[in-house]
């Protein structure tokens, strides 16, 4: 409704996800009963993103960029509030009492609780594409979306008519954070998890299709329940790669003087060193390695108008390739080199998937390149060392020893702020 339908690129819609279980959690221990607290999470979801629609994203209309970096910094508040709220520690949903238990079918065995989620989702994405496609409401819906000048024309009320589709849109995802509960639980990064599956669903089912959307479910559904089987390494290239195929196939800055900016810079970078400690050396030197990627991030950003939300799976591919060459005997300087060209020849490749689209295109496979980067990071134990990183106990001489985690490969500040450092 909000990406493939208004054209929105909600970064929020994960948080809301997410944010609709935690109210569920929240509800059920003030004694309410699951189904009253699954409708009470969605309508108070629905009326969060009422007003996310109605104080920023109206104001926002056509600036994709604007849309994505707004959404995606309310992303990280919703994270952090509930973070702050409900604490860190995984919280499991009961599943109903009544629904407990499994289903038989001949020889086939199924949870009778997810069976009824089943049903209520084929309920709610039919009851979904009779309104859009076979009411009076779905018509101005659909003529405010393709022309809402014309549709304002004729009397249309666009704006409360675009609030109200953002009001269901995020109803339906409390709701079905809540549902998820009994299956999944609820937990920190829950929000990370379920965005990009969405947003592969919509591409892959086609963007404003309901039915597509619905079948695009499934495919994405047998696609990484059989990668993680049969190709756990690389279950995220399984899941992305179709996206990125899918995809391929088918200036404001601060007002300062550049005598007064290069000051304040010296001051900073000098800082550390007339404090005489190694401590502020080294936090200053962490300080110059973002901004340097940051730099490279605004060349592409703020001069090129590319929105890359894969960026930092490139510095991921330099820090794993000269971290593997130096434990493999390679001396500091050679495998920086060496990292440095293997990440130039992939950022070219890179180049030719992601530049042959433009605007929400470019985002959606420069995110889809992050997550495939992180994937193999994360999940290519062997090489990686998974979740454990690599431990250089080998560095110049004056410096300590470091890990390189996969969260280095994750899309963009999106990665930083979820990662496990």
């Amino acid at each position: 409704l909000i990406f493939g339908l208004m054209r929105i690129p909600n970064l929020t819609h994960g948080s809301l996800f997410m944010l609709g279980a935690y109210f569920g959690v929240t509800f059920l221990r003030l004694g309410m009963n699951f189904w009253v607290a699954a409708v009470a999470s969605a309508l108070v979801l629905a009326l969060i993103g009422g007003l996310i629609e109605r104080f920023l994203l109206r104001r926002l209309v056509g600036q994709e960029l604007a849309q994505v970096l707004v959404t995606l910094g309310l992303s990280f508040i919703i994270a952090d509030v509930c973070l702050l709220v409900w604490t860190g520690d995984p919280i499991p949903l009961a599943t109903p009492e009544s629904l407990r238990g499994v289903v038989r079918f001949s020889d086939i065995v199924f949870p009778r609780y997810r069976l009824i989620v089943v049903v209520i989702a084929v309920f709610i994405a039919a009851g979904l594409w009779l309104v859009l496609e076979r009411t009076r409401l779905g018509a101005m819906i659909r003529a405010g979306v393709d022309d809402p000048q014309m549709a304002r024309a004729t009397g249309i009320r666009v704006s409360r008519l675009f609030t109200a589709v953002f009001c269901l849109g995020a109803a339906l995802a409390g709701l079905a954070g809540v549902l998820s509960g009994p299956i999944l639980s609820v937990y920190p990064g829950l929000d990370a998890e379920m965005l990009p599956l969405a947003l592969i669903i919509v591409i892959l089912g086609g963007a404003g299709s309901l039915p597509g959307a619905l079948l695009g479910s499934f495919i994405v559904g047998f696609i990484y329940n059989f990668g993680q089987v049969v190709f756990p390494e690389f279950a995220y290239v399984v899941l992305f790669l179709p996206m990125v195929l899918v995809l391929v196939l088918r200036r404001q800055a601060i007002d300062m003087s550049r005598l007064t900016a290069g000051i304040v810079l010296l001051v900073l970078v000098t800082l550390p060193l007339w404090l005489g400690s190694n401590y502020y050396v080294n936090i200053a030197s962490q300080i110059l390695i973002w901004a340097v990627f940051a730099l490279a991030l605004n060349i592409l950003v703020g001069w090129a108008g590319l929105v890359s939300l894969g960026h930092a799976g490139l510095f991921g591919i330099a820090c794993y390739t000269g971290a593997l060459l130096v434990v493999a005997g390679w001396g500091h300087l050679a495998a920086a080199s060496a990292a440095l060209i293997v990440t130039l020849v992939t950022s070219a490749l890179f180049a030719v998937l992601s530049l042959r689209t433009s605007g929400i295109g470019f985002i959606m496979i420069t995110l889809a390149i992050g997550q495939i980067l992180w994937g193999i990071a994360y999940r290519w134990i062997d090489l990686t060392n998974g979740d454990n990183g690599i431990i250089l106990g080998v560095r110049p001489e004056g410096s300590r020893s470091t890990r390189l985690r996969p969260s280095t490969c994750l899309p963009c500040s999106y990665s930083f702020s979820r990662s496990r450092v």
